[in-house]
């Protein structure tokens, strides 16, 4: 592996952290791979959230043992990457696919938490707040998806210093953005599904306690 001169980081502490994240990915790769063929073996939903993520970790994990693999054989030429798309597919896609994620588990988490809802055909808050959670997700991960594209291909593209600088800020701060909202959004669902979890509880508890009393009487 190439290192450059006046390193901060030694050649042997560089080669051992390579090493344990590439082992690391790998064995991410292999577990997610092991659990869609289990996930095949006992005939269990092919689309669902179970088998998106697991897909979804799949690639991830795949793109990143390769990337670490490259710094294996030289890293230089792996952080210089000429081709664009190459660029673009190991080192901004998995930034992608980490949102894809996020967006599935608010999806999932909004279904449980609106689930009571859905169930009752007069109330139509919970359909609709579910199709806009859907359509939202959509949109914000093509946004995620069109800007981080856009960006690596300014950079490899003849663009002014000054305009290149402003365009990875804008990036940034979308990426960033968008990062933080789906994560409250995924913490609000999560907060009320878990209010629904005990108000449901509560209420069986309470039904029980009456069903009791009842035959007692």
């Amino acid at each position: 592996m190439a290192l450059a001169e006046g390193a901060a980081v030694p050649y042997a502490v560089e080669l051992g952290l390579t090493v344990l994240h590439t082992a690391l990915y790998a064995a991410l790769f292999l577990f997610a791979y092991l659990q869609l063929w289990l996930l095949l073996y006992y005939r269990e939903r092919r689309l669902s959230y179970h088998t998106l993520c697991l897909f979804l970790c799949l690639l991830w994990a795949a793109l990143r043992t390769t990337l670490f693999s490259f710094y294996l054989q030289n890293s230089l030429q792996a952080l210089r990457l000429q081709q664009p798309f190459a660029h673009w597919l190991l080192y901004c896609l998995p930034g992608c696919l980490l949102f894809s994620s996020l967006c599935l588990l608010n999806l999932y988490f909004a279904e449980v938490s609106f689930a009571f809802w859905l169930r009752c055909p007069q109330i139509k808050a919970g359909a609709a707040a579910v199709v806009l959670l859907y359509l939202g997700s959509i949109l914000t991960s093509l946004l995620f998806l069109v800007v981080n594209l856009t960006c690596a291909m300014l950079i490899h593209g003849e663009v002014p210093e000054k305009q290149l600088r402003w365009t990875v800020l804008a990036r940034a701060l979308v990426n960033d953005s968008l990062f933080i909202l789906c994560a409250i959004s995924l913490a609000c669902c999560m907060w009320e599904a878990s209010a629904l979890s005990t108000w449901i509880l509560t209420l069986l508890k309470v039904s029980a306690s009456l069903s009791c009393l009842g035959g007692i009487l």
